[in-house]
């Protein structure tokens, strides 16, 4: 799932299909008035046997609003089911940047729970897919609320059907009674024509009373329908509406407060994507054994590194000992050739003033030479 796209619409985890809720009602209905076949004479009995074709048409109502109402009821449990498990682990990242997004993606993908039909794992979906384009926590906390919107109108519009039943069974039981006082009246006027007893008259009265309270039969059976239905269809919307808040409040403690805007510059030279990546791996690959084993060797490597960073240090430590001490011996010997230098110098000085001096006698002799030699000559 790169975009919001390729995210399902969460529609499908509340609304049920209605030719499936009405096979069902059918068949359930069927059923019903197979259990009261043993009981058909009896007043119970006649009350869905003997009061036209308003009693089934309820008893269908009422069946299709069960159906409906159960399948709701299943899909809320799938709904409950998510909170088992963690879509956003603290194992993956504490902080949760953009970079980070498609591993939480990846793990959400993996959970034993379908994203599709679920109001949670879509929502989180579509916040760090928001998120990773946008990079913007406040961006993201807006299209979250707009979509909480969204998921309590799927949920408002999914019980349309079921508040018209509510209000169309009540409707049908008047109708039936009308019907019923409407046939009892024709068929005393009808009769009273031809009558000229008075007996007669009271004994067509007397049909019309029985006739009348038949008709009404219809209204109370119609009424008791309708709380029988509206009672747990109010009680599945409040379990609904309780599953969104529920939902709300996950996403702005766990995903919302956990996002991390600054982080996109420091996912330049991927060390963190690779922290992430086998944070991920360790994470989900839902082998304990395996992890557990990994766990080992990763310690047992640190081990084997502490050991050699110690006999590197000690390696270290004798090797600057050995420098230390050959500096030091090189000093030395450098120490004693100076000296040896110092002693040729000042030899050699006494050298150099011994020949001058020895230069000098020489030279004065000549000198002295020359003179005594120039007069003889001249």
């Amino acid at each position: 799932m790169s975009s919001l796209d390729d995210i399902p619409d969460a529609s499908s985890a509340t609304k049920v299909s209605m030719l499936l809720t009405l096979g069902v009602g059918l068949v359930v209905s069927g059923f019903f008035y197979l259990l009261l076949v043993p009981v058909m004479e009896t007043g119970f009995g006649q009350l869905f046997y003997a009061r036209g074709w308003v009693p089934p048409v309820l008893v269908i109502l009422m069946s299709w609003s069960y159906a409906i109402l159960m399948l709701k009821y299943f899909k809320f449990s799938k709904q409950q089911a998510v909170f088992n498990h963690d879509p956003l682990p603290m194992a993956l990242s504490e902080d949760i940047p953009d970079g980070a997004v498609p591993f939480f993606r990846e793990h959400i993908a993996k959970l034993p729970v379908k994203v599709q039909g679920n109001f949670l794992l879509t929502r989180i979906l579509r916040g760090l897919s928001h998120f990773q384009a946008r990079n913007s926590t406040a961006e993201t906390s807006t299209m979250l609320a707009s979509q909480s919107e969204i998921d309590a109108t799927h949920v408002e519009s999914s019980y349309t059907v079921i508040k018209v039943f509510i209000w169309a069974i009540p409707i049908l039981g008047f109708i039936g009674t009308v019907m019923g006082i409407s046939e009892a009246v024709s068929g005393f006027s009808g009769d009273l024509q031809n009558v000229e007893d008075i007996s007669v008259i009271k004994d067509k009265l007397g049909l019309v009373s029985s006739g009348l309270g038949v008709a009404f039969d219809t209204t109370l059976i119609a009424l008791i329908m309708s709380l029988l239905v509206m009672f747990p269809a109010t009680v599945m919307q409040m379990m609904e509406e309780n599953l969104l808040n529920r939902i709300d409040d996950f996403c702005n403690e766990k995903l919302v407060k956990r996002l991390d805007e600054g982080s996109r510059s420091r996912m330049g030279d991927g060390e963190l994507h690779q922290d992430i990546a086998t944070a991920v791996q360790h994470s989900i690959a839902g082998n304990d054994a395996a992890l557990i084993h990994r766990l080992e060797d990763v310690q047992k490597t640190m081990l084997q590194l502490q050991e050699n960073q110690a006999e590197l240090v000690e390696g270290v430590s004798n090797t600057m000992l050995g420098a230390a001490e050959s500096l030091s011996g090189s000093f030395a010997t450098i120490e004693e050739g100076v000296q040896s230098l110092g002693q040729v110098v000042r030899h050699l000085q006494s050298e150099k003033i011994v020949v001058e001096a020895h230069y000098h006698e020489k030279t004065g002799l000549f000198k002295r030479r020359k003179k005594a030699i120039r007069p003889d000559v001249s």
